[in-house]
């Protein structure tokens, strides 16, 4: 059975089902835990509309930070810090009345993390996130399509018309634990996959033609709090 809420970057919760996450030798697991994804993801498109073709590769690193806590029968995801320390993008039109060529700042939009939450999935539980999309291209244009950009398994948001797992070309976007690896200690993994598609759209009398491609790593950090001795926990977290 899965559970859990969504997560949004207002400061909201996410609640899992109670005993998700046990010691490996019995006794009591840790109450709260600090919890990082680090997003490394390099791609690029094409846009063919009209007659212009659009042309654009793409990088950057998005960091997600907070923390993953007992309340009550649930565990819940507080994000503490969210940055974007990487970002670089270049597009180029090969239209004929006037050149277009773009890096970074000339991009109305810039990747950003939509939701991060926890799912529970029988003995294993995942990180699932998604992106905000931004349109391409990004010269001026008559058709605008929205870029699709990496997302965890699990996530259908932003809706999208490509079926995102069914284009991963390698590796898994699956950011899945076993549960008892969270115990008292320390865990972190590297997940990695390859995608790519292209698609054909109407554009009024004409076709316009899209193809795009990314490579993604996703690191995940977990690490067990410790309260000294005597301390009280917290119901609540601190603001950082």
């Amino acid at each position: 059975m899965k559970t859990g809420r969504r997560f949004w970057q207002a400061g909201l919760t996410v609640a899992v089902g109670a005993g998700m996450i046990l010691s490996a030798a019995g006794g009591p697991a840790p109450k709260k835990w600090n919890l990082g994804l680090t997003l490394q993801t390099a791609g690029r498109y094409q846009v063919v509309s009209r007659g212009v073709t659009y042309q654009g590769d793409f990088a950057f690193t998005l960091t997600w930070e907070g923390t993953m806590e007992e309340d009550g029968d649930d565990f819940r995801l507080v994000q503490s810090e969210v940055a974007l320390p990487e970002w670089e993008a270049y597009e180029v039109s090969s239209a004929t009345s006037s050149a277009c060529l773009l890096t970074a700042q000339d991009f109305p939009d810039k990747p950003a993390f939509q939701y991060v939450y926890v799912l529970k999935e029988g003995p294993f539980f995942q990180i699932v996130f998604g992106l905000e999309d931004f349109a391409i291209p990004a010269c001026s244009s008559a058709e605008k399509i929205n870029l699709d950009l990496p997302r965890a398994a699990g996530s259908n948001v932003p809706p999208s018309p490509v079926d995102y797992k069914a284009h991963i070309k390698k590796g898994s976007n699956a950011l899945r634990f076993s549960s008892d690896l969270i115990t008292n200690r320390p865990v972190e993994k590297t997940f990695a996959w390859a995608w790519g598609h292209q698609r054909w759209l109407p554009a009024g009398d004409q076709i316009c033609y899209c193809l795009s491609n990314h490579q993604v790593k996703a690191k995940v950090v977990v690490q067990p709090q410790t309260e000294p001795p005597g301390r009280p926990v917290s119901k609540f977290p601190l603001n950082p």
